[in-house]
């Protein structure tokens, strides 16, 4: 295991979160909390090689402070959201052929001023395993934590699985089922309006990324969105005088 962690630690450091793309694919039925959560897992769970009997802690300091929101509120906040994850879940057909029900935590515990929580099997490989057969998706936690938008980190997951291509793009139908948009989002005006310049306002302001977009036409309907995706340049370090 010992190995095992030494690569994590080589290749991904502890303000890296790395997730299968399988998890980004679910985000969209998640509430803002329990994103963070997972969020702030994510390292623990690769850098200690974690397994189903692993509790991983997260204290409500750490919570208010990386997500940017009052300690008064952060503990409640958190354990919302970890009962959620208890009772929300997901199914994958195995290699018999029959489907397996999982739900996301399978077990928390509430202590003074942290939790902790232990993840299924088939979570933690989202967290920890990724190559050629599971892409994945890293980014630093603090470009993602502080994004409040209720679409926000769900747009800067999808934009920076695609950052190395530069540009990427989606049919409206693709839009609207990876974010999990409502009905009422079906008018294209809607769905700018409260689904994706908002998200990418944020995303602009806050991250490493910068997102722009153009509208894909049939005729005179929009049918798609083409989205560059430009890392921000890095501020020079001044040179040193001798």
């Amino acid at each position: 295991m010992s190995s095992l962690v030494d690569t994590y630690e080589k290749k991904y450091p502890e303000n890296w979160v790395v997730m299968q793309n399988r998890i980004e694919q679910c985000f969209h039925k998640m509430t803002l909390d329990e994103k963070r959560l997972l969020i702030l897992a994510s390292p623990t769970a690769r850098m200690i090689d974690a397994s189903e009997k692993d509790a991983i802690e997260i204290t409500a300091e750490q919570f208010a402070n990386e997500c940017g929101i009052k300690i008064s509120s952060a503990y409640k906040q958190l354990e919302v959201a970890s009962k959620n994850l208890l009772n929300r879940s997901f199914s994958y057909i195995n290699e018999r052929g029959k489907r397996v029900g999982v739900t996301w935590v399978i077990r928390a515990v509430y202590e003074d001023g942290y939790i902790s929580v232990c993840f299924p099997d088939e979570v933690l490989i989202m967290l920890k395993e990724f190559d050629a057969s599971n892409p994945f998706t890293k980014y630093k936690k603090e470009n993602v934590l502080l994004l409040k938008g209720e679409y926000s980190i769900d747009l800067y997951h999808i934009a920076k699985k695609y950052e190395g291509m530069s540009t990427f793009q989606m049919t409206l139908e693709d839009y609207k089922l990876e974010l999990g948009l409502p009905k009422s989002y079906n008018r294209i005006n809607n769905l700018k309006a409260r689904a994706l310049e908002p998200a990418i306002d944020e995303i602009n302001e806050k991250t490493d990324i910068n997102i722009t977009y153009e509208n894909i036409k049939r005729g005179r309907t929009v049918t798609g969105l083409k989205f560059t995706v430009k890392p921000k340049t890095k501020p020079k370090k001044p040179l040193r005088k001798t």
